[in-house]
């Protein structure tokens, strides 16, 4: 949190108030302007300051899907955390972490009564951090147990939130915490020269010159992650060749993408469409060879596009994803997202797959 000594205050003074009451802190700001790697940053400060801490990480693509968030904040939650609650919210529990019958009905307030109650067995062994990254993407069932937990905590508790923001719209409202004013946010602005220089080199472990970072700075609007990518062209290029600044998002996942194999890009559009793609899933969606796919994918990843992290696939920014499925023609984006359709096992993404592939109510997309 070098690059922002503010905002590491602010959290250091959260994690100080939660220690003693329940309290609560939103990093807002515009994509790419650093809200995740300051929400990873805070967990580790209350990791080392003894929090037990639960995350989740929410994504638009999984949107859908009931109580995904929440099962996130769950796994790794020790069975004796719920094993005496009423029968009616042990079932519940079970339920949301899949180890229940998925035809009986989940009973909303019963899981929310439960995750209180979870919560506060937590609390009793010290502080607790919830932490929950793009608020504005948790799907509707998680955010309702969360909102229901948060305005009835008593305990040692921090929820720890980041927040995409479009202009002066403030997203997160709804949660609300016992104390009106234990609800804090902080507006993550664009980074001065140095603190963008410091960011950036940091990033590509390598110093810029004053000139140089002067461009990037101008270019990016002090957004660390376009200034990322912009100093990642700028390297690209042979020594003492001025290089053309990428202007937009698109312009930046072109130059990132240039000299790919096309079938590298038809597997980052399969998986820019998903919310936890893997090496499988991208492969019947696309050439169906694990290996080959296994090849074109390394080249994305000696990009830095994504990573390979066993079968999972991740891009390195999530900005990086969006450009991709924007840059691809409408077509090859309906395209894909039937072919994903005919993949999916989770009914709710079956139905968001043949809503965004199709182009008019059809019979078969409005039943799903």
């Amino acid at each position: 949190m070098e690059s922002r000594p503010t905002e590491g205050r602010m959290i250091a003074g959260f994690l100080t108030s939660a220690t003693a009451q329940p309290s609560a802190l939103l990093l807002e700001g515009e994509a790419g302007i650093g809200k995740t790697t300051l929400w990873l940053a805070g967990q580790q400060q209350a990791r080392d300051k003894g929090f037990r801490v639960l995350s989740t990480r929410a994504a638009a693509a999984e949107s859908v899907l009931a109580y995904t968030a929440l099962a996130d904040l769950l796994d790794g939650v020790p069975a004796s955390a719920w094993a005496d609650l009423p029968e009616p919210q042990r079932s519940a529990v079970d339920q949301v972490l899949m180890r229940a019958d998925g035809d009986t009905a989940t009973d909303q307030r019963a899981v929310a009564a439960a995750f209180l109650s979870v919560v506060e067995y937590l609390t009793d062994a010290g502080p607790l951090l919830v932490a929950i990254d793009d608020l504005q993407w948790i799907d509707p069932s998680s955010m309702h147990v969360v909102a229901f937990a948060a305005r009835r905590l008593s305990g040692p508790v921090g929820i720890l939130g980041s927040v995409r923001t479009n202009g002066s719209s403030a997203g997160g409202a709804w949660l609300q915490l016992p104390r009106p004013d234990s609800v804090n946010r902080v507006r993550l602005h664009p980074l001065g020269i140095q603190d963008l220089h410091a960011a950036v080199s940091a990033r590509l472990r390598r110093p810029f010159s004053r000139p140089t970072m002067g461009r990037i700075h101008e270019v990016s609007g002090g957004n660390p992650f376009y200034a990322i990518e912009l100093a990642r062209a700028i390297t690209e290029h042979a020594p003492g060749v001025e290089a053309p600044l990428p202007r937009t998002l698109a312009d930046v996942v072109r130059t990132r993408l240039n000299g790919l194999d096309p079938g590298v890009h038809d597997a980052l559009l399969a998986a820019s469409c998903m919310a936890a793609p893997t090496v499988e899933q991208v492969s019947r969606a696309t050439i169906s060879d694990d290996d080959r796919l296994i090849e074109l994918l390394e080249n994305a990843e000696g990009k830095g596009v994504i990573a390979i992290d066993g079968n999972r696939i991740h891009f390195s920014h999530p900005l990086l994803a969006r450009g991709i499925y924007t840059q691809a023609a409408p077509g090859q984006r309906r395209t894909m997202h039937r072919r994903l359709a005919d993949i999916v096992d989770e009914p709710e993404l079956r139905a968001r797959h043949l809503a965004l592939a199709a182009t008019s109510g059809d019979r078969v997309t409005l039943r799903a």
